[in-house]
């Protein structure tokens, strides 16, 4: 599984960035836990080595799309590493 812990900024397209727009990511194994710069915390989940899936109150599945640490989700945002 790569890892996914660090900074990363969310860029909008075609979808707003309603949670945040900077968020914390850290990893513990296949788990991650998310804390954006307004305070939303999440939770996600591998579930393959280029797939997430997001808990409440993101509820979105992610597809890691680059090893430098892109991640398009399915509610339409893309978060980028910083």
């Amino acid at each position: 599984m790569p890892n996914l812990a660090g900074s990363y900024r969310c860029e909008p397209a075609p979808e707003q960035c309603r949670s945040g727009r900077i968020f914390e990511v850290t990893q513990s194994g296949a788990h991650l836990e998310f804390k954006s710069d307004s305070g939303v915390v999440g939770q996600a989940a591998f579930t393959s080595n280029i797939s997430l899936s997001a808990l409440p109150p993101w509820n979105s599945l992610g597809v890691i799309t680059s090893p430098d640490g892109v991640i398009e989700w399915s509610n339409g945002t893309t978060w980028r590493k910083t």
